[in-house]
């Protein structure tokens, strides 16, 4: 079944000349179905809140592919033990999709699992190097805050069927916030920043859609208080973007890399605009 769905997908996306790396992004999307499906459709689905990019693309429809899929802890309390989780996992895969050619290794102090999906982007040829493999990564964390919104949304794709735990797009909006203003940065050439462009691009899509982000998650985690601390922050942050590093980041994560050199080319004056507009209190 899901070796099919896989071989298919890599011989429609070849004729439509797409990039081996876009090409294997759709692939990993289609995966984390799967990986959705089990989890939702198990106890661990009880423990655990989907979050992230890809919980945007699932759940609300972010027009971007998604390499990772993120998970949070509902109660720190909790405990999910990430080896029997794995384990199960690779079981739900080998026994129920029958899919043979798959293995898992856990790194980190986190514990992130990956899974590795042997030939895959060329089905009926097995891998001969880790490089030629799919990696599909799980990271399960702690909250870091008791601040946060759930919802629940149905998800129907490849006969699956389950239904997604996952943080409101408040929540989900102030977490992103907080991973851009928290991330440890690399200075590049004229103290320019290398940071992650998909979270940029996120960004600027929940201001198109004029969320407003959690201010107790963001207090609680950030320390500040106002939406007009918060918001010059973030231009500041985004004004020493270097969009060479915005486009390199985005350009696997979608299939039109025309849509990305114009993205990336007008993207400080677009978010620019809609920050401007942001009635600040």
């Amino acid at each position: 079944m899901l070796k099919d769905i896989l071989k298919i997908t890599v011989q429609e996306k070849k004729k439509e000349g797409l990039d081996k790396n876009v090409i294997k992004n759709v692939l990993k999307e289609i995966i984390q179905l799967f990986i959705l499906d089990f989890i939702y459709n198990s106890p661990y689905g009880n423990s655990l809140i989907f979050t992230g990019g890809t919980a945007l693309r699932t759940c609300y429809g972010l027009n971007r592919l998604s390499e990772d899929i993120d998970f949070d802890l509902e109660n720190n309390e909790s405990i999910v033990d990430k080896e029997k989780f794995a384990s199960d996992l690779i079981s739900f895969f080998r026994n129920k999709l029958k899919y043979e050619d798959i293995e898992k290794t856990m790194s980190g102090k986190n514990k992130k699992i990956y899974l590795k999906f042997s030939a895959i982007y060329e089905p009926d040829i097995p891998a001969k190097s880790e490089s030629q493999k799919l990696f599909a990564k799980i990271e399960i964390e702690k909250n870091i805050s008791r601040h946060y919104a759930i919802e629940f949304t149905p998800v129907s794709r490849f006969n699956l069927n389950f239904i997604a735990k996952h943080y409101s797009l408040s929540t989900l909006m102030a977490s992103k916030i907080i991973a851009i203003l928290r991330r440890t940065f690399k200075k590049g050439k004229n103290d320019l920043i290398t940071f992650k462009g998909r979270d940029y691009y996120d960004i600027l899509w929940f201001l198109k859609k004029e969320i407003n982000p959690d201010m107790e998650r963001i207090k609680d985690v950030l320390n500040i208080d106002t939406k007009k601390e918060l918001y010059m922050k973030l231009r500041d942050r985004i004004t020493r973007i270097d969009t060479a590093y915005l486009n390199e980041d985005l350009r696997s994560l979608f299939e039109d890399g025309r849509f990305i050199d114009n993205y990336c080319k007008n993207y400080k004056e677009m978010i620019k605009e809609y920050l401007t507009a942001i009635k600040i209190t």
